[in-house]
């Protein structure tokens, strides 16, 4: 029988595609609380709120929850509306880009496993860059805190 020479690449690949899909599931969980909180702060039921807040983008959804709590004169928000901006652009980037296992001397020495992620430039070159399973773990771990903070949020 014939040994792979991916087998040193399938655990990490299965580690980070896992990781890849915990990341969108917070995702959509901070997505969904940010519907939520529209919802609330307009004084709507969900069925009714969802007929707007599903059609808007993630963005859409950051900038109008900030225009509600401002409205309020209410500064929670406005703490958190950084942070809830960097990881919707953290999520386009990891979610808008091709992967592919990368080998040890890809990824930078003492920062453990990861993956090449690759993008198409406007000038039309394939961009290679590379993320560790832990930057994508970060990341969920933000998402997840964040939606804890709109949580806490009156």
């Amino acid at each position: 029988m014939e040994e792979s020479n991916d087998a040193p690449l399938e655990q990490p690949w299965t580690d980070l595609k896992l990781a890849l899909g915990e990341m969108l599931i917070a995702f959509g969980q901070l997505d969904g609380d940010l519907q939520a909180m529209v919802w609330i702060a307009l004084g709507v039921e969900a069925d009714q709120g969802s007929l707007v807040t599903t059609k808007l983008s993630y963005q859409n959804l950051v900038r109008v929850c900030a225009e509600l709590f401002a409205l309020e004169a209410h500064e929670g928000f406005a703490e958190l509306r950084p942070r809830l901006e960097r990881v919707g652009q953290e999520r386009d980037r990891f979610t808008h880009a091709m992967w592919e296992p990368a080998l040890a001397d890809e990824i930078p020495a003492g920062s453990g496993p990861g993956a090449l992620r690759l993008r198409w430039t406007r000038s039309g070159h394939l961009e290679t860059l590379s993320n560790t399973l832990n930057e994508i773990r970060e990341l969920t771990r933000d998402m997840r805190e964040l939606s804890m903070d709109l949580e806490q949020l009156p």
